[in-house]
């Protein structure tokens, strides 16, 4: 992403400027990115494949700031994690927001082997629709046919609820 690369930019420009103003561009661009590496898988994938670690390493080796130095190591340490997760998969639980606050364990990979092994938002969203009443009786006994969802979260769900069968 453009902000991904904005963040490691200033980090590389500013780490070793030794002035007020760059300590705080660079634990400014830290926080920044260390955040959403925190708060977004994608943000994570995003910062793995712009190889952002290795960037940071070399751009704060030099840094005198202890605290732009801490936040690197934080965020150093995040995107080894997150390599990992690049680079295998994981299995990722699943709690849904319906009456029996349903719990799912999916494989998922990352975003760089394509769309179709993630669990999207929008999934979970209709899970929650299907968890209303109504839907039970309307699932019992029939096929239920997924496409272009995932993981299959809903297909799974769908079955759960009365489903005969998924596909």
């Amino acid at each position: 992403s453009e902000r991904v690369a904005e963040w490691v930019d200033t980090v590389k420009g500013r780490a070793n400027s030794r002035t007020e103003a760059g300590d705080k561009a660079v634990r400014s661009a830290l926080t920044n990115l260390l955040d959403h590496v925190q708060g977004s898988q994608v943000y994570a994938e995003e910062a793995v494949l712009a190889e952002a670690d290795v960037a940071l390493k070399q751009a704060l080796e030099g840094c005198e700031d202890d605290g732009a130095v801490e936040l690197g190591r934080k965020l150093l340490t995040l995107l080894l994690n997150q390599r990992v997760k690049v680079a295998e998969g994981e299995v990722r639980a699943y709690q849904l927001q319906d009456e029996g606050r349903t719990k799912i364990n999916l494989y998922e990979q990352a975003l760089t082997h394509g769309v179709g092994a993630k669990v999207w938002h929008a999934a979970e969203l209709l899970c929650e629709e299907l968890s209303l009443p109504a839907w039970s009786a309307i699932l019992e006994g029939k096929t239920v046919l997924e496409l272009g969802a995932g993981c299959g979260l809903c297909g799974l769900y769908a079955a759960q609820k009365g489903g005969e069968r998924g596909g």
